[in-house]
């Protein structure tokens, strides 16, 4: 198990989600491999860098520099919380 996926099942960028196997993939019409193999997930300072990267993941995937009309700033929102709270839940059961 070296990486994590984080599956983002996105209908207008924000939805449900759903971890498939090992792998935590963030998809929104694309998919981003968080990598963790080098990691202890067993440490505080493992987890924390893998929310890093999956912070990072989510965002990249979520978000979009352009100016928006509210209501579709506040799916790209969702989709963000949606995508941490995936990849955390997906880090957790990976490190128990």
């Amino acid at each position: 198990m070296t990486r994590i996926s984080i599956a983002l099942a996105a209908a207008m960028l924000a939805t449900g989600a759903s971890a498939h196997s090992s792998d935590v993939i963030v998809t929104n019409g694309t998919g981003v491999h968080v990598g963790y193999g080098d990691l202890n997930l067993h440490s505080r300072s493992g987890r924390a860098q893998l929310l890093g990267r999956i912070r990072v993941a989510a965002s990249s995937l979520c978000s979009d520099p352009n100016i928006d009309p509210l209501d579709v700033r506040l799916k790209r929102m969702e989709c963000y919380r949606v995508a941490v709270a995936d990849g955390v839940s997906q880090m957790d059961n990976i490190a128990n």
